[in-house]
């Protein structure tokens, strides 16, 4: 399985184990920030900017999953 087919399979699957929409955009949310961190080699200000955020947004988001 490639991209959008993985995603697809990955949202699927979280429904079936009983979560919600909250849970899955959880889910998703952490996923995002943990690829973005390892690609820009943890550089916090560049993650940022990928992801299209603030740097102070970054640091809630990366309270709110535990993300040191």
């Amino acid at each position: 399985m490639h991209g959008e087919e993985l995603r697809k399979f990955e949202i699927s699957a979280s429904l079936e184990k009983g979560w919600n929409l909250e849970n899955a955009h959880q889910y998703l949310d952490k996923e995002a920030l943990e690829n973005a961190l390892h690609r820009m080699n943890g550089n916090k200000l560049e993650v940022a900017r990928l992801l299209g955020i603030s740097r102070s947004w970054l640091y809630k988001k990366m309270r709110r999953y535990n993300m040191n």
